[in-house]
């Protein structure tokens, strides 16, 4: 006669599995009868981790035995999963931030580490879930649309750009001749200004006893909008 006594450890539930020569993963009657009794009021990875299986075998017994969660049970799993977050939320200080204050030292600390080790949110973000990390890219794109469109406007109006963005989006742009001009003037000895766009030497271009100089060529650079001066010799 089979026994019915139900396993009470994870190392004897482990020792119990037994995985046939087909895919699909099965359970013995001890780790069945155990999931029966404790599926109403445990999480989900917790049954999954003492069973040594995954989440989405788990959810095909609980389908098949038509287990459900009680009403008891999802209060408790609540309290719990609400206790960790808050537990994990202190410890980084999360709460701190909420409240305008800085983060603790030790929070600091943990995401230097984790940055220094490799850890991208949004690269873990997408091997966890690609459905979640779809929505939240689509979520950004559609904030820096909605906020290059508000900054155009300002601009149009004649208001103050609020964004750095706005700054950027004031500049004007490098058009191709201007590019390739710039590019010819660097060939023949010009030492062109900072090229980014927060920059006030964006379009200056300066020469020095070591330039080829042209006329026309400057000339060209000024009708495209381009200052010619000299290099500025620091004493």
């Amino acid at each position: 006669m089979t026994d019915s006594r139900v396993p009470t450890d994870r190392k004897r539930l482990r020792e119990a599995l037994f995985v046939p020569p087909y895919h699909k993963r099965q359970l013995t009657d001890y780790q069945l009868e155990w999931l029966k009794d404790h599926f109403h009021d445990k999480e989900n990875s917790k049954l999954a981790s003492a069973l040594n299986i995954s989440l989405s075998t788990l959810h095909r017994f609980a389908r098949e035995l038509k287990l459900t969660k009680s009403e008891a049970g999802m209060r408790a799993i609540k309290k719990r999963q609400a206790a960790q977050i808050k537990k994990v939320c202190e410890e980084n200080g999360y709460y701190d931030s909420l409240r305008g204050k800085p983060p603790c030292t030790a929070a600091l600390e943990a995401t230097r580490r984790l940055r220094k080790a490799g850890f991208v949110p949004l690269v873990r973000l997408k091997e966890i879930s690609p459905y979640r990390y779809r929505k939240c890219m689509k979520e950004r794109s559609e904030r820096r649309r909605l906020l290059i469109s508000k900054e155009r406007r300002r601009i149009r109006f004649g208001m103050e750009p609020q964004t750095r963005l706005g700054k950027i989006l004031q500049q004007k742009q490098f058009l191709r001749k201007a590019t390739c001009l710039r590019y010819n003037m660097l060939k023949k000895g010009y030492i062109l200004g900072d090229k980014s766009f927060d920059s006030d030497e964006r379009w200056v271009i300066y020469y020095d006893s070591d330039t080829i100089r042209s006329a026309i060529r400057e000339r060209n650079a000024v009708n495209c909008g381009f200052k010619i001066l000299p290099l500025p010799v620091e004493e």
